[in-house]
């Protein structure tokens, strides 16, 4: 009876928590405070002037509240006149079709008087890292001493600011929404700004805070990244809680995504299963990224650890040697920044 209630137990604690397969990434920044950005395990990359006036973690949470990854951690955006910066970005699964909502939670200290941007989404070849495809940019600036946020699609576009402003000092969550549209230069950008205090609508609203919708920026083939960008002028803050998505309710869950592979993962089937005493079983990743695979028993105690850095992008795969181990059940889990998935082999002797 007590080891079908370890398994139980065992199985409960690895049980997917919930569906996740609109959510592409969640960025909780929950690396050691004061460490570069950079030093995520290859999460996060620089794409220029790496190692200068760089991106760091902070202590400082952010909270917004009805936002599913509200209390997280921030990094600084802080830009200064004239010299080169650092700018970042990560990967997440490629969205060719349909809408790619990217939210953040941003605190800005300070903005210059002309515009510039400090987030946006990207697009590459797949397998390789950003480079110049920069699109769906967050802008700011200073006018008459408040704050204004705006949107441009890309680099060909004027950036887009509605009349409203925006206290310093003070989160406010931003939405960038972008949108696939057939032909080549069609696909639409739109910007929403939640202040303190407003509530996060369970249904994305019909009219955003702004949109650049006449655009003459060539499309993107794909959008598979989220950058943080420090700019051109002197403007300083925090962004916290990154959530990509294809579904506008993604931005109020607050269920994990951390325990159901998105698309472009697999994990396969152990084979021989039951074995002994080794058996084998294979990873897919759609891109480069760091990931632990290990193996527990039926009490939950780690009997082997089978990788714990950096795997490139494809199919890679893995033997367990169970030697030495008493027959049972052995669940083989694998755990990334974004994602958990966990099956079970039987070793019979």
């Amino acid at each position: 009876m007590k080891k079908w209630i370890h398994i139980c137990a065992i199985a409960l604690f690895f049980m997917p928590i919930a569906s996740a397969q609109t959510i592409l990434m969640s960025e909780t920044f929950n690396y050691n405070t004061g460490d570069l950005i950079t030093q995520s395990g290859g999460l996060w990359v620089a794409h220029s002037g790496q190692g200068l006036n760089t991106v760091n973690v902070l202590a400082d949470q952010l909270a917004f509240t009805g936002y599913g990854l509200s209390g997280s951690k921030s990094v600084t955006f802080l830009s200064a006149s004239g010299s080169t910066r650092e700018d970042v970005h990560r990967s997440f699964a490629t969205a060719t079709t349909g809408s790619v909502y990217a939210a953040a939670m941003v605190n800005v200290a300070t903005a210059a008087t002309t515009t510039d941007y400090v987030l946006h989404m990207g697009s590459s070849a797949e397998g390789t890292p950003l480079s110049t495809t920069f699109l769906c940019r967050m802008h700011l600036k200073d006018e008459g001493g408040v704050l204004k946020l705006g949107v441009s699609k890309g680099s060909s576009d004027t950036a887009v600011y509605p009349a409203t402003t925006y206290a310093y000092n003070e989160t406010n969550l931003v939405v960038l929404k972008y949108t696939f549209v057939d032909g080549t230069v069609n696909d639409t950008c739109s910007l929403f700004v939640f202040k303190p205090g407003e509530t996060i609508p369970n249904i994305e609203p019909t009219t955003p805070t702004a949109v650049n919708g006449a655009s003459t920026t060539a499309d993107g083939a794909n959008i598979r990244h989220i950058a943080i960008r420090q700019g051109s002028n002197t403007n300083s803050g925090k962004i916290g809680g990154i959530r990509i998505s294809t579904a506008w309710s993604d931005l109020v869950a607050t269920t994990s995504d951390r325990d159901e592979l998105p698309e472009g993962y697999a994990l396969g089937s152990a084979y021989p299963n039951p074995f002994n005493p080794s058996t084998t079983f294979e990873l897919t990743l759609p891109f480069a990224q760091q990931v632990r695979v290990s193996v527990y028993n039926i009490l939950g105690q780690e009997v082997r650890l089978l990788h714990n850095g950096t795997l490139s992008a494809g199919t890679t795969p893995f033997k367990l040697n169970a030697a030495g181990l008493p027959s049972g059940l052995y669940f083989y889990r694998v755990q990334g920044a974004t994602f958990a998935q966990t099956k079970v082999a039987t070793l019979l002797k």
